[in-house]
């Protein structure tokens, strides 16, 4: 039996390979580093804001009131619920409620309640940014008292691309 041959003959890799290896690992070690700070300032930003405004009523079937119903400058609302509540269970409201998005109008629409009821929205399905806010219309036919409720959630809103992702 033959002892193995351990002699190594490869050749050692260059200092120049060495020093490639070493920026581009840095290099990687930084786009990790971007990306989880990225990823946790995210997260510390995500707040879950209620949505409560005036009720809707006979002689006040209008809410837009940018100061609570809308996010602030440089942060953007995620919309993930809605609700309309009866002041009165024994007597609910009736007619129809409209949701808006800005000022009202047809293209400015985004939801409608034809009775009480709670109405829940997909994660970056109703996105407000700091100058948008939502608005509530109750038709001419109205009775009753609507309470308004619901749910968003707040971040900063250059983070938005990564809170969709």
């Amino acid at each position: 039996m033959t002892s193995p041959d351990l002699t190594d003959t490869a050749a050692m890799p260059s200092a120049a390979f060495w020093a490639g290896l070493s920026v581009e690992l840095t290099s990687a070690a930084q786009d990790v580093r971007t990306h989880y700070h990225r990823r946790d300032r995210m997260f510390r930003s995500l707040h879950r804001v209620p949505l409560i405004g005036p009720s809707l009523q006979v002689g006040a079937l209008m809410c837009d009131r940018p100061d609570i119903m809308g996010p602030p400058t440089g942060m953007a609302w995620d919309v993930r619920r809605l609700t309309f509540a009866s002041a009165d269970v024994a007597n609910a409201w009736s007619g129809t409620i409209y949701v808006y998005m800005g000022t009202p109008s047809a293209v400015n629409q985004v939801d409608v309640f034809l009775t009480p009821g709670t109405h829940t929205y997909p994660k970056g399905s109703m996105l407000l940014s700091g100058h948008d806010r939502l608005v509530y219309l109750a038709t001419a036919g109205f009775s009753g008292v609507a309470i308004p409720g619901g749910e968003a959630i707040q971040l900063v809103d250059e983070l938005l691309p990564d809170y969709l992702s």
